[in-house]
């Protein structure tokens, strides 16, 4: 069961997600190549991760 879901875009095209799975993990998942898929233990470790394997090192966290 996914608890929290939030889109990453790029141009306004979506180009992965960062979602809370049951049981209080997070994962992530990046669609376009090479794809990728992780896991973390918070929201922010996700969405750092996911920026990373996206090249998007110099964006700000939220």
């Amino acid at each position: 069961m996914i608890e929290n879901t939030y889109d990453l875009l790029r141009n306004g095209v979506v180009v992965g997600r960062v979602q809370r799975e049951w049981g209080g993990e997070w994962s992530w998942d990046i669609y376009t190549e090479p794809k990728e898929r992780g896991w973390a233990g918070t929201m922010t470790e996700a969405l750092h991760d996911a920026r990373n394997a996206l090249g998007l090192r110099h964006i700000a966290a939220p």
